[in-house]
């Protein structure tokens, strides 16, 4: 009887520390992507934008659909890359600008700022913004910026999915 006890014992004492080990790996957690590593190294579509207040059309009606009743086509296929360190680059998308049939793109700079909820830009040609980084994940960028157009303020929201 003594020679069981102490296998058994070992046996007994190997699973628990082997229990332990497992619990520790469990306890492990993913560290989070940080705003600048779910924005970079990807690009991003422009799939949704509004704004508000709604804009009258040429039809006569208002809307607040910036996306599908005022860009045109050929915009909504542009591709923008984001990239490590803070530059990045407007390519536009196989669809052209009616007359136009040179491929263009647009290089230039950016910064996340206060605490990561501003993206603002400097760009060729396109010169500087700002938008208010409402949701960034892996897949999706949302953004809002506001302009004046006349004497009404438009705040538009930009909606992006990782391509």
């Amino acid at each position: 009887m003594k020679t069981l006890r102490f296998p058994l014992l070992l046996a007994l004492t190997a699973a628990t520390l082997l229990t332990a080990c497992d619990k520790d790996k469990d306890k492990e957690t993913v560290k989070p992507q940080t705003p600048t590593e779910l924005l970079v190294g990807k690009d991003w579509k422009l799939t949704a934008c509004t704004v508000s207040p709604a804009k009258p059309t040429t039809g006569g009606r208002t809307s607040t659909d910036y996306y599908n009743d005022f860009m045109p086509s050929y915009d909504r296929d542009d591709l923008f890359r984001f990239e490590k360190p803070n530059t990045f680059r407007q390519d536009e998308g196989p669809t052209r600008a009616p007359g136009n049939t040179t491929h263009q793109a647009y290089n230039g700079t950016w910064s996340l700022t206060d605490s990561d909820k501003v993206l603002r830009t400097e760009a060729e040609v396109l010169g500087s913004s700002s938008y208010d980084v409402l949701e960034l994940s892996e897949n999706t960028l949302r953004t809002s910026g506001s302009r004046t157009e006349g004497t009404t303020r438009y705040t538009y929201t930009y909606t992006f999915a990782k391509q």
